[in-house]
């Protein structure tokens, strides 16, 4: 019967330990410090549409684990782009004495009360559903009016301290576009939105990060056809270029980024073959030392044997 080492190899240590700080560079530490931030943001960060239509947007609290007994948002937008069509209040704290809008100030509030000791609140959750609609071709922001310390802005109650534990706020980005036949446009534009606003994956991130990732086929198919939408009715019409001192060079980025792809393949595939060879070696040193010790066995055994064989 084969012996399993006792302990590993050094070299499978090192290759261990060198595999695993390779990858922690590409954990973004963003993620795990936001996950115990107090903070209010909106469900997304980005939105394009087009004119006439209308969206809703839900604003998210996290107490970054703290009991929190209420919650106040005073958000300003541009009314000259967007205007509020309606509040829709959440139902993670029993009472909310505020939910109102001004379009032609371009101010709402909002506040959320729980509705008794025992009731605060503690981790994300939703406080409300504002619904926009767009009214001219631009781009705006939808902020949320925060200044660290001041308690009659935006903030997260807590019965501790300065009473205020907010310390983060993430805006929305809105861009309005024309408004195309049949909102054939804003559709597409929006699932293709959907589709990019899922998170990559870890190892697509990493392939990112080597310039080896590419987009899903449906997000480049939606970003295409969205931009030829949009562009269909003031493409003029051009003259073949004949002339070559008429082509346009790349750009220095460009070519930058064209030299610089190969080397990073290499150094991946370098990484790769290294990490690959330690393995063989680790597995031939295995067993290699497994065979040395049932050779060990089986002379002992023979030993056994032939001593056995001259007592008889």
């Amino acid at each position: 019967m084969l012996k399993l080492p006792k302990s590993l190899p050094r070299s499978s240590v090192l290759i261990l330990l060198g595999f695993i700080s390779l990858v922690s560079l590409y954990i973004p530490r963003s993620i795990i410090s936001a996950e115990n931030t107090p903070s209010l943001s909106f469900s997304e960060s980005i939105k394009n549409t087009s004119i006439s239509e209308e969206f809703s947007v839900n604003i998210i609290i996290n107490t970054g684990g703290q009991n929190a007994f209420g919650v106040g948002a005073k958000i300003v937008y541009d009314p000259n782009i967007i205007e509020v069509v309606s509040i829709k209040t959440g139902t993670i704290f029993g009472d909310y004495p505020a939910a109102s809008f001004d379009n032609e100030s371009g101010t709402i509030s909002i506040s959320g009360i729980a509705s008794s000791s025992k009731s605060a609140f503690n981790g994300i959750g939703q406080v409300a559903t504002i619904t926009f609609r767009a009214v001219s071709e631009g781009e705006t922001t939808v902020n949320f009016i925060y200044i660290p310390g001041n308690t009659r802005d935006s903030n997260i109650a807590v019965s501790h301290g300065s009473g205020d534990i907010l310390s983060l706020v993430e805006n929305l980005s809105v861009t309005i576009q024309p408004s195309s036949p049949g909102g054939a446009t804003a559709n597409v534009t929006s699932e293709t939105q959907q589709l990019e606003s899922k998170p990559l994956s870890f190892f697509d991130k990493i392939l990112q990060f080597f310039g080896l990732y590419s987009e899903p086929e449906l997000i480049r198919e939606g970003r295409l056809l969205s931009r030829i939408l949009d562009e269909y009715e003031s493409i003029p019409l051009q003259a073949p270029i004949t002339d070559p001192s008429q082509l346009q060079p790349p750009s220095s980025a460009e070519l930058v980024q064209a030299e610089r792809r190969p080397s990073i393949i290499v150094v991946t595939v370098i990484i790769l073959a290294v990490v690959l060879t330690g393995f063989i070696i680790l597995i031939k040193r295995l067993r290699s030392k497994n065979k040395n010790e049932n050779a060990m066995v089986y002379q002992e055994v023979e030993t056994d044997k032939s001593k056995t064989i001259e007592n008889e």
